[in-house]
């Protein structure tokens, strides 16, 4: 994980968790996959905090240990004799009495944020010491690093609605990603979507601030040159003479879903939205890892813009959309089922009709 990717995800999470109302936070996730990376990112950015409260750590074929404040206890030890190729660790008595006891104090005291990094399967396995963890979470808020194969306690850990728990193996490769680029730029008078915007051309935003590992992220689009720009990003884009704005929906959501591609939904973005963030598609995508089920929406308080969610549900009902619609007609069919995300401000849903709207989003491209 890029030092950049990690400060700007610090502060996707810490955006999400404002939106959400969640008020614990774990990370979780296969060996490698980045957790002690991002908890330490997080650390600060989130809890204010320059170290965690609690911390613990394995020397391999040696033991398990404990640390709080200027305290290291072993709570481990390793033994050939357990069965499998890991998780040979002998749990001792330190978890269940000194362990315990520092979880139950930090659970009353004046911090506002606890931090434990992490919590492995010894801790979890540990009846006395995985409900003090909960009265941490009762009483503070928790921000923890655990290990993923603790199921049963990540299922208890799922069941709260206080919890955020995001799972580094999982928040993208389920969702697909469809980029529309097949509008025709009538009132614009040329391609909008290849003209500078700064540095970059219109459509480049979209293309950068997309680039994270979803189960497939493609364009469709009826220009070469659009194509040509999408090859150079390593994006598959899908050339075509359809129509209808319906035909471009169809033509994507085919792309994305098939065999090859386990999604539980799909986004679909507008290409010519130039300041529409990288943090903002994070925080959707956290927001769809805790509702995968709903539609979610970019909103900018009464304002309704896009990106748009859609799980896979409605897969078929896009595929076969009226002529000349779009997503919105199965939108306002499903109006309870919507989550409208915040927009970080009122530019990023704005889009480019004309070339008065491209000067005006140019003067307005370095607000925060």
């Amino acid at each position: 994980m890029r030092k950049s990717a990690e400060k700007l995800a610090a502060k996707s999470i810490k955006r999400f968790l404002e939106i959400s109302g969640k008020k614990n936070l774990f990370i979780t996730g296969s060996r490698n996959s980045g957790k002690t990376t991002l908890f330490n990112e997080i650390l600060t950015v989130i809890t204010g905090l320059n170290k965690p409260q609690v911390k613990t750590f394995a020397v391999p074929k040696e033991a398990v240990y404990f640390c709080y404040g200027s305290e290291t206890v072993k709570i481990g030890s390793y033994c050939e004799e357990i069965p499998g190729n890991s998780n040979k660790m002998c749990l001792n008595d330190n978890l269940n009495s000194i362990c315990v006891n520092v979880l139950n104090k930090l659970a009353v005291s004046s911090e506002k944020w606890i931090a434990i990094d992490e919590i492995g399967y010894l801790e979890t396995d540990c009846e006395n010491y995985c409900d003090a963890l909960l009265r941490i979470m009762d009483n503070k808020k928790l921000f923890a690093v655990i290990r993923k194969d603790n199921i049963q306690f990540l299922n208890r850990l799922k069941s709260r609605k206080d919890v955020c728990l995001i799972d580094l193996d999982d928040i993208y490769n389920q969702i697909g990603f469809v980029i529309m680029a097949s509008g025709e730029g009538r009132r614009f008078g040329s391609n909008k979507l290849i003209v500078p915007f700064g540095e970059n051309l219109v459509i480049e935003n979209i293309l950068k601030t997309t680039d994270m590992p979803f189960a497939k992220r493609v364009a469709v689009t009826r220009y070469e040159e659009v194509m040509k720009l999408c090859g150079k990003y390593g994006i598959e884009a899908i050339l075509h003479n359809f129509p209808y704005r319906n035909d471009t929906v169809r033509i994507g959501i085919e792309a994305i879903d098939n065999e090859d591609n386990k999604v539980k939904g799909c986004i679909f973005s507008p290409s010519d939205q130039p300041l529409l963030s990288k943090e903002t598609i994070e925080v959707m995508v956290l927001m769809i890892d805790m509702y995968p089920d709903k539609i979610h929406r970019l909103s900018y308080n009464e304002k309704l813009g896009a990106p748009v969610y859609f799980p896979k549900k409605y897969f078929e009902q896009l595929k076969n959309l009226p002529v000349g619609k779009g997503g919105s007609c199965i939108i306002k069919q499903n109006l309870e089922e919507v989550v409208n995300i915040q927009a970080k401000n009122q530019w990023e849903i704005c889009d480019i009709d004309t070339p008065d709207d491209l000067e005006f989003l140019l003067t307005k491209k370095d607000e925060d």
